[in-house]
């Protein structure tokens, strides 16, 4: 394994296909099992769930077509802020 190349010949040991004809059942059933875990919490959720709500707006409400708001910028340096810099001389102590 230091060289990075995998023994092809260890395919054909016992040791390893034993653990594949074993693995792989027990692969399957754990899938099964999952399986049937998933589909049972489905129907929890829906059972919890009960019926959808309804929107309480009004469908009208989104008939509206939307307006574009212009949002005036404010400099950073105004604010006196510019991010990650060195303290100014009339901060220092």
């Amino acid at each position: 394994m230091k060289t990075g190349v995998f023994p092809v010949d260890a395919v054909f040991a016992r040791t390893f296909l034993l653990g594949l004809v074993l693995q792989v059942p027990v692969a399957l059933i754990a899938y099964a099992i999952a399986r049937v875990v998933v589909a049972v919490a489905r129907e929890v959720g829906r059972l919890l769930a009960g019926a959808p709500r309804r929107s309480r707006l009004r469908p009208d409400v989104f008939r509206g077509r939307a307006s574009v708001a212009e949002v005036t910028r404010i400099p950073v340096l105004a604010l006196g802020c510019a991010g990650r810099a060195p303290p100014s001389r009339s901060f220092a102590s």
